[in-house]
C-alpha cells in the first residue's frame, strides 16, 4: 500500500507556562501577556533587540532601547547580581514574541490571531494562535494554568524593557567560574510575555514594530524615578546614606516619647 505524503507540520519546539492575564483594547489594539518565571538555561532562548537581523536599519519612529550600555552591565548590574552579600530582586522582564519571516527579518504587519477552545483531559482551554509563529492557551475560568509555545525558526522571543538585567543575566550564565554561579543556576527569573491583537473598530492588523515600541516607550516614560530623598532613606549602599537613616532613626525614636521624656 502507497502511503500519501504528510503535509509539513509547524512544530512549536519551546514552551513556558505561567498565568494568563489580557487589558482592555485601546487605540484598536488589545494587549495580553502571559506572567512566567524563567530557568537561567532558558535566557538562551531570549534575543536583545541588538541581536534581530536589520534592526540597525529600523526607521527612527521603531528604533527603541537596542543598544546595551556595556560598562553598566559589567560594572554596575554583574557584579550586583554576583554578590553574595546583597539581596537579588528586580521587576519582570518584559519580553514579545516577534514573527520573522523566511529571511530573518521582523514582518511587518502583525499576522491575524485565531481564537478557538479545545478540550483535553477534561479541561476547557481557551486559544489564541498567530499560525505557524505561536500558540497561547489557558484554562477557561482558570487562568493561573497557562502555556504558550513558538517555533524558534519563525519566531524570536525578544526583551522590549529590561536589556540590561537581560544582558547582565546572560553573561552570569557564561560565567561558569565566576562567583555564585551555582546558586545562580537555582534561580528563577521573573518574565512577562506581553502580545497584541486587533480589537473592536481596527480591521487592519497593526505594524509590529508600532506596537512593541508604544509599549516601550509607555513603560519607559510612566515609571516614576524614586525621589533623592527617598534614595537615602531606602539604599544600604552609602555610608552616607546609612548615616542619615541611623540619625533621622534616632530622631524619630525621641519623638515618639512623651514629652518630659524627650531628650534635646
Amino acid at each position: 500500500m502507497t502511503i500519501p505524503p504528510q503535509s509539513k507540520q509547524l512544530v512549536y519546539n519551546r514552551q513556558l507556562y505561567g498565568v494568563y492575564g489580557e487589558f482592555g483594547a485601546g487605540a484598536g489594539v488589545q494587549a495580553f501577556y502571559l506572567q512566567s518565571a524563567i530557568t537561567p538555561d532558558q535566557l538562551k532562548w531570549i534575543d536583545l533587540i541588538s541581536d534581530i537581523q536589520g534592526s540597525e536599519q529600523w526607521p527612527v519612529r521603531d528604533l527603541f532601547q537596542r543598544d546595551v550600555d556595556n560598562d553598566r552591565v559589567a560594572l554596575s548590574l554583574l557584579p550586583y547580581l554576583q554578590d553574595h552579600a546583597r539581596i537579588k530582586f528586580f521587576n519582570p522582564i518584559t519580553l514579545t514574541v516577534l514573527p520573522m519571516d523566511e529571511n530573518g527579518t521582523v514582518l511587518t504587519r502583525m499576522p491575524s490571531v485565531i481564537e478557538s477552545t479545545m478540550e483535553e483531559d477534561d479541561r476547557n482551554w481557551r486559544c489564541l494562535e498567530r499560525q505557524g509563529y505561536y500558540h497561547v492557551r489557558w484554562i477557561e475560568d482558570n487562568p493561573q494554568y497557562a502555556q504558550i509555545k513558538w517555533s524558534d525558526t519563525r519566531s524570536r522571543l525578544v526583551a522590549i524593557d529590561g536589556q540590561h538585567r537581560l544582558s547582565a543575566l546572560k553573561r552570569f550564565l557564561r560565567d561558569e567560574k565566576g562567583p555564585a554561579h551555582g546558586e545562580f543556576l537555582k534561580w528563577r527569573i521573573p518574565a512577562v510575555i506581553v502580545s497584541f491583537r486587533s480589537g473592536e473598530g481596527r480591521a487592519d492588523p497593526p505594524s509590529v514594530l508600532e506596537v512593541v515600541r508604544s509599549i516601550f516607550v509607555y513603560i519607559n516614560t510612566e515609571a516614576k524615578e524614586v525621589n533623592e530623598a527617598r534614595k537615602i532613606l531606602l539604599s544600604d549602599e552609602s555610608v552616607n546614606d546609612v548615616c542619615t537613616q541611623e540619625l533621622l532613626e534616632r530622631s524619630h525614636k525621641n519623638d515618639l516619647k512623651p514629652e518630659p521624656e524627650r531628650g534635646t
